[in-house]
Parts: C-alpha cells; structure tokens; sequence
C-alpha cells in the first residue's frame, strides 16, 4: 500500500507541476507578486475541502484523518481534478488538532468528520493541571507536519502551500466548551483570560512548526469568533483580537491568514471589525458569503489596501452547491477587482456535485481574465 500511494501522489505532483507551470503564473509566483502589490492575472482560487476530498481519492473520511499520505494523496486528487491553485494541508477536522494534541479526546463517527468527545476544561484546576507538551510529538501535530514537509519536497517551487489552525478563541471554545466559555464572560473573566493565555502558547509552537517545516502560510480559522452568530462585537475586541495578535506578533511576518469570521455585517460598524483585524497583524482579511455582499466591499478593499492587507472573498458552500454560481463569481470579482484578492471556496461539502467545484473553478478563472 506505501509504494502504491506513493506512485500515486506522484503522478498526481507531475499534473499538477504541469498545469502550474502552463499557465501566466504559478501559484506561489501570483501570490508573491499579490503581496508586492504588482499586477497578477486573476486572483488564486483555494477550495476548503475538507472530507469532499475522500471519496474522490476513493479513501474513507476516517482514512485522510488519520493516515498523513492518504491526506495528502486526497487533496492533490481534487486539486488536479478541479484545476484549483492551492490545496489546504491540514486534517479535515482542523478544529481538532491542537486540543487533541494537550489531551482532550476526539471521536471517530462512521464516514464523517471527528468530533471533541468533551470538554477538557471543566474546573480552574483542570486547566491548572495542563501542560504545554512537546507539541511536535503530540497527538497528530507530527502527521500534521509530515504533511506540509512532504508537500514541499514535492511542489513547494511553484505551488502555494496554505495550512488550516485555530486561533485561540476558537481553541478555547473547544477546550472548554462554547456554552460554558461565553458564560465564563460574565461571571469569571479572569478564568476565560487564563485559558486563553494558554491557547496563545499552543497556537505559536503549532504555527511556527509547521511554517518552520515549509508552509508558505498559516491560515487561522476562528468559526467561534463570528460577530453576532456567536460573540457580540465588545467580546470580539476585547477577547479575540488581543490574543490573536499575540500570536501572529510571534510568527514570521506576513505568514497568516486570519479566516473564518462571519457576521460583520452584524456589528454596529462593520470598518471596526476589519480595522480590528487589520490591527492584530493579520496579512489578509477574509470577507465571506453573505458578508460581501451586505457590506461596500470596494470600500472594506480600500482601507485593506492603505495597511497593505490583502483581501481573500469568500463564497458559501450553498452557493457553490445550489445556486447561481457564475453569477456570484462575477458579482464578486467585478466589485473586488485588481490585485491583491484570493478567492476562497468555504467547506465544499462531502456530497457536493464535483461538476459545481468545477464550475466554480473555471468561473474564477475565466471571469477574471475578461
């Protein structure tokens, strides 16, 4: 099985070196020249796939979280399917990996992502038992990182390689569980500081490792922390931006993303949000679906731009599944046009049609050379 998978991904490295290489530019050279501010082609399209990758890979959901290879083997499988420029190098179940890693137990469910079983934290004295263990032996944090070395071993010249963390926020929603967490707000500030002052230190050992090993970049994903859907605006500045920047002040700069924020359009004045984000040092904001189109987004890419921030848009995986998916990509590329844009696919379910990802695809594409 290690030789066939092996052949496998290497064939599947050869396609993708190839069509990389054929096109104006690579990957990695469209996001150099983004971040320079010089003019590019068209925006780079990355799809969050997460287990949609499994069954196109002919692999189990459980197989590709558990087994680095087949991971691996996964992603590139969709990637040369669908002709998109970056894949995710991460475990489809991305929420996981670090409280896995300091002890808390995660469930398998048939044919579906893994789950925290239950909270770890539950008492002061639980977190004041825990320890900062040698991440890169814990848990699957070292699969974690044989994934990113193995990738770019392989195509790091030409292709952008992205990995999927939490931020501490959303760690600490795990650890504790987010009912709890948010009651804790109210009634034992001090307790939500505490854990989160952990989760930053967690946060950097598992980010520098993996950049240290060859990721181009940290992509923070902080489902936990959308305005409105889950904390009020006051909690987001007062408990997610501070700690966030903590973390990103201690990794190279211009190396994370910080994604998966929803509900701007849900605080009192949605510019205080990105400019919250823009402050925490964060080298791109991340405005997904239906965000971008309740907000001026010229507006949010004008300030983005005088803080040399780019801007990653996101389209929803209903929109990719059901609805008008030309339409949208035209909608949104023709308001967030010009350099300095990723155009982000958010959790392309498991039983998502691979002729819509396709379509998604080639719509990017072709809308943005016109």
């Amino acid at each position: 099985m290690g030789a066939n998978i092996d052949a496998r991904i290497n064939r599947l490295v050869d396609t993708i070196r190839n069509y990389q290489c054929n096109e104006t530019f690579t990957s990695l050279k469209r996001y150099e020249l983004n971040r320079q501010g010089s003019e590019v082609d068209r925006p780079n399209v990355i799809l969050e796939l997460t287990d949609h990758a499994a069954p196109m890979a002919q692999m189990t959901v459980e197989e590709i979280c558990r087994d680095s290879k087949k991971l691996v083997c996964s992603q590139l499988t969709a990637m040369s399917d669908y002709k998109s420029d970056a894949p995710l190098l991460n475990f489809p179940d991305f929420y996981n990996i670090e409280n896995e890693a300091v002890g808390q137990s995660v469930h398998y469910p048939e044919n579906s992502l893994p789950v925290l079983i239950e909270p770890l934290i539950k008492t002061h004295k639980d977190l004041d038992r825990l320890r900062l263990p040698n991440l890169e032996q814990a848990g699957r944090i070292p699969q974690a990182i044989e994934i990113v070395r193995n990738f770019n071993e392989k195509l790091g010249s030409v292709c952008l390689g992205c990995g999927l963390v939490q931020g501490p926020w959303s760690m600490a929603a795990g650890l504790r569980g987010f009912k709890d967490l948010l009651y804790d707000t109210k009634r034992d500030i001090d307790f939500v500081h505490e854990i989160l002052d952990y989760c930053v230190e967690v946060c950097v050992v598992y980010a520098n490792a993996l950049l240290s090993n060859g990721l181009d970049l940290v992509i923070f994903t902080d489902g936990w922390a959308s305005i409105g859907e889950c904390i009020s605006p006051e909690n987001f500045y007062r408990l997610v931006v501070p700690y966030t920047g903590r973390v990103f002040s201690r990794l190279p700069k211009k190396s994370a993303v910080w994604l998966g924020i929803w509900g701007i359009r849900n605080a009192p004045d949605w510019r205080d949000i990105i400019r919250g984000e823009i402050a925490a040092g964060t080298s791109a904001v991340f405005i997904g679906d239906p965000d971008c189109f309740s907000i001026d987004l010229a507006e949010a890419k004008r300030i983005l731009v005088k803080h040399d921030v780019q801007l990653w848009v996101g389209v929803d995986a209903e929109v990719i599944r059901f609805g008008n998916i030309k339409e949208r990509v035209s909608e949104l590329i023709n308001v967030a046009s010009g350099g300095g844009v990723t155009v982000y696919a958010n959790w392309v379910t498991y039983d998502c049609p691979p002729e819509r990802v396709r379509c998604f695809v080639e719509s990017v594409k072709s809308i943005s050379s016109h």
